[in-house]
This record gives structure tokens, C-alpha cells and sequence, in this order.
């Protein structure tokens, strides 16, 4: 079974693919990584605003702005 052996006992093509496979996890997992903290900064702000907004209600309610 050639997954079985090490790297440098497989054929330069499976070493390859190998490498090609681990790039593309690698960029895989830097987009996980950017589309992680975009949600996170748009929660952030989601909730900032929602902050904002009940503060506002709040004093608008007792008549002060």
C-alpha cells in the first residue's frame, strides 16, 4: 500500500500530490481563518449597534434626547 510508506520511499508523483494536497489544506484553512473573523467583526458591530441602538430607545423613552 503506497499511503503506507514514508515520504521519501513513495515516487515523486505521490510526493507531489502530497504537497499540492497540503497547499490547498493550508489555503483551505486561511480562508476558514478570514471568513472566521469577518463573522466575528460583523457580530462585533451587530452587536455595538444593537448597544447603541437600546441606549438610545432607552433615553428617548425617559424624554431626554
Amino acid at each position: 500500500m503506497p499511503a503506507a510508506l514514508p515520504t521519501h520511499a513513495r515516487s515523486a508523483p505521490d510526493a507531489e500530490v502530497d504537497l499540492r494536497f497540503l497547499e490547498h489544506l493550508a489555503d483551505q484553512s486561511k480562508r476558514v481563518t478570514v471568513a472566521v473573523f469577518c463573522l466575528l467583526a460583523v457580530m462585533a458591530i451587530t452587536a455595538a449597534t444593537r448597544v447603541e441602538m437600546d441606549r438610545h430607545r432607552r433615553r428617548s423613552l425617559i424624554g431626554l434626547s
